[in-house]
């Protein structure tokens, strides 16, 4: 996906039809960190912008990490889906 900054793209595109949205999927080997959120979101951001259509939902996000611990979570939810 390209922003005015920079080219970068989320590992996976999906289409979710019964939500009509798109799906953003991040894929982390390593603990969460804060950077990523923010990523997420300029991610999402783009997608509602340039791809999403008149007739769709607003963009969701996923963000998997390898680590199981839980801290940044309640935010991370409620941004995906707020946004």
């Amino acid at each position: 996906m390209k922003d005015e900054y920079t080219f970068d793209f989320a590992e996976l595109l999906l289409f979710h039809r019964r939500l009509r949205s798109l799906v953003a999927i991040e894929l982390k080997i390593g603990e969460f960190e804060a950077e990523y959120e923010g990523k997420m979101q300029l991610y999402l951001t783009a997608l509602d912008e340039q791809v999403r259509l008149q007739d769709e939902n607003p963009s969701i996000g996923i963000i998997i990490c390898k680590s199981k611990d839980k801290t940044g979570m309640p935010d991370l939810c409620r941004i995906c889906f707020e946004t």
